[in-house]
């Protein structure tokens, strides 16, 4: 179940996603193909698809080449695996792209059994600040900050409103 704000209603409203079949991820299921990926693992750094990895400030990458709906679902799953039915808040800037990527990691997240909050619109530290706030487990904003439109990121916090650790994300890499 999928909790998203409707700002014109000023309240959440219930969205609901059937449940995942065996080993292919919704995106799969809904155009019908396969996405194939390679991950190379080194250290603190995971490099997913065509060159991109966790570096200083989240996963970043062009959409739908580099930073794709399979990848957000995957990243989406991995905080369900790291935490039994955690809390997920989801929050973005105004990219294009952002609701697509949003629902690939409430997606991923609900597959594994995780309660998300999708915000809407939100600046980063809106984010860090609500997670700590409302005591969620995970905070996770979509944006690539200042690089230009046809990139995104996907940045994770915890549950204090911090930037995931090199040891917090070396976790999320070993899910996958």
């Amino acid at each position: 179940q999928l909790l998203r704000l409707n700002p014109t209603l000023g309240r959440f409203q219930k969205m609901f996603f059937a449940p995942i079949n065996k080993g292919l991820d919704a995106l799969d299921i809904a155009y019908g193909k396969l996405l194939g990926w390679a991950v190379h693992h080194r250290k603190s750094v995971i490099m997913l698809g065509l060159g991109i990895f966790f570096g200083t400030d989240g996963l970043r990458g062009k959409v739908n080449q580099d930073l794709t709906f399979n990848i957000a679902y995957k990243i989406g799953n991995a905080l369900s695996m790291l935490k039994e039915n955690p809390t997920v808040i989801i929050g973005a800037d105004t990219r294009i792209s952002n609701s697509y990527l949003a629902l690939s990691v409430a997606s991923g997240a609900m597959s594994g059994g995780a309660h998300v909050i999708d915000i809407g619109v939100v600046p980063t530290a809106g984010i860090a600040y609500i997670t700590k706030k409302i005591k969620a487990d995970y905070g996770v904003v979509i944006s690539a900050s200042h690089n230009s439109g046809e990139y995104n990121g996907i940045k994770v916090f915890d549950k204090n409103g911090y930037k995931l650790g090199e040891k917090e994300e070396e976790r999320i890499e070993r899910c996958f």
